[in-house]
């Protein structure tokens, strides 16, 4: 059995996705519902999921509006939108406008 004498951990997260993570955790936290935007497949996505989840139990993975259920809204004032890195943004705009059509949420964009 070979030992390893000099075994390295390198963080290999890009700045804009540590800086959506934390966006996202401090989001989950306003929010009365959580909608992550993004492949199943996708890392990322998953990550921010499980973020989301921690901190919000009303928090939701997505690939596109037909996913979303509208029980989901019951009782909610805030709603939180992010996505993974690579969702395009013509589904992330559906999901904006189906969630308007499910609510009485006016859309209040946030780029921090």
């Amino acid at each position: 059995m070979t030992k390893a004498f000099d075994l390295r951990f390198v963080n290999t997260i890009c700045f804009p996705t540590k800086r959506n993570q934390q966006q996202l955790k401090d989001l989950s936290e306003k929010c009365d519902v959580m909608l992550i935007i993004g492949s199943f497949t996708s890392a990322n996505s998953k990550r921010l999921h499980q973020l989301a989840l921690e901190r919000n139990k009303k928090s939701y993975q997505v690939t596109c509006a037909n996913d979303i259920e509208s029980e989901w809204f019951n009782n909610a004032e805030t709603v939180g939108i992010t996505a993974g890195a690579s969702t395009p943004d013509s589904i992330i705009q559906e999901v904006v406008r189906y969630c308007e059509t499910l609510t009485n949420i006016q859309n209040e964009e946030s780029h921090v």
